[in-house]
Order: C-alpha cells, then structure tokens, then sequence
C-alpha cells in the first residue's frame, strides 16, 4: 500500500536528484584534486547517497537495533560508519560495499574515517580498512596485538598511519597496504604529506611514498655530527 511515509521518501530522492542533475559532471583527471561529487543523507531508516558526477542515487537500509555513527565524503569518495559495520562506495563503483565488525570491534566502534579525494582509511583495533576508487571492496591490514597506533596522514590521493614499528601507506594505485618497517630506536621526527607524496623523516632516513607508483623509497641520513 502506498503510504505518506512511502510518498515522502519518493519525493525526497526526486528533489535531490534534480538539485543534482545542475551540476558540473567535468571530466576528472587522476591524481588532481576535484570537487566534492557525493552527498549522504539520512532519511528515516535509509542513507541516501547522491552521485553528482553520474547524476544517480544508492541507498541502503538499517538493520534492526543499528544506528549511524558517522556519515563522511569527500571528492569521490564516501564512507557510514555505523554501530555493526562499514559501508563504503566510490563514484566508480555501482553499489556499497560492506565490512562488517568483529566482535570486539562492536564494543568500540571507530570514532572516524580519514576520506581524501580518491581514498579512505578507517582504524580498528587490530585492523585497518582501506578503499579507493580502484578498489572492488575494503582491504584489510593486519596491525600486532601489541602495536602502538599511531597518527594518521592524510592526502587527497593517500592516506598513512604511523606505528611504532612501521609507515603503513594506501592508495588508488595500489591493490593492498604497503607498508616499511622501522628500525630498533629508529624515532620518527615529522612528516610531511601532500595529495600524491608523503615524506617520512626519522632519526635514520628520509622514507618517501608517491601515490602514483605506489611503493616507499628510502633515503639515508648522514651520520649526526657529519
């Protein structure tokens, strides 16, 4: 039966679908930064995603008892955190794709999601969860029981996070995490990220990751006092 609520929802996907169909769809280049091209939007039971740059919608409903923690998107990515899972899409993908918790997770659920232009990262207690627009699905990353987190970087082609036992880095232009190893007493000292490189500088080496190839470099430092 066709109900107001049932109406309502109808009429709310057909407004932002014509709001939407105004704006520029400017072919995108890889690796330049670009406009926000997806909206999220929680309508009653249901997150709604625009897709500005091929003027069409998806959409998923909650399950029983699960509430939305976060909705974030920028360029062309977007990510809902929500209490039982992750749900991620790209403007080059056709639906969502989900990660579910494990469940020590569920009793703490990420507090955020890094999203750049073309990637996102989310940290989990024991795991990261990566998407770009290359990807098929989330990748996952081991991280030890006993690894200390580290910060996150983040750039509109990358993204990064430091432990205290390696620089793990993620992008479009590669099909899992890469990641460098410290070090004994190898002390990370700052770090410097764009949209398409990221510069490590430690008391050892400079380490250097360019989102276009994909891979860490290393340089090493002369001897202190030198």
């Amino acid at each position: 039966m066709w109900s107001l609520r049932h109406a309502r929802w109808v009429g709310t996907l057909a407004l932002f679908a014509f709001l939407c169909m105004g704006q520029s769809s400017s072919r995108i280049f890889p690796g330049t930064p670009v406009e926000d091209q997806l909206d999220l939007f929680q309508v009653d039971r249901r997150v709604l995603l625009i897709d500005s740059k091929n003027q069409r919608t998806q959409e998923f409903d909650l399950e029983v008892g699960e509430e939305i923690l976060g909705l974030e998107s920028r360029g062309l990515m977007a990510v809902v955190r929500t209490t039982a899972r992750l749900m991620g899409t790209t403007t080059e993908q056709q639906n969502w794709k989900e990660a579910r918790y494990r469940i020590r997770e569920r009793a703490q659920p990420p507090s955020r999601s890094f999203v750049g232009d073309r990637v996102a990262l989310v940290v989990l207690q024991n795991r990261l969860l990566g998407m770009s627009t290359t990807s098929q699905n989330w990748q996952e990353f081991a991280l030890g029981p006993r690894e200390p987190r580290g910060r996150v970087e983040l750039g509109a082609n990358l993204a990064i996070m430091l432990t205290g036992r390696r620089a793990i880095a993620y992008g479009p232009a590669i099909s899992s995490f890469v990641e460098i190893n410290l070090t004994p007493n190898e002390e990370i000292e700052r770090t410097q990220v764009r949209d398409n490189s990221a510069t490590v500088t430690t008391s050892r080496r400079i380490l250097i990751f360019r989102a276009t190839a994909g891979q860490w470099t290393e340089l090493r430092r002369s001897a202190r006092g030198n």
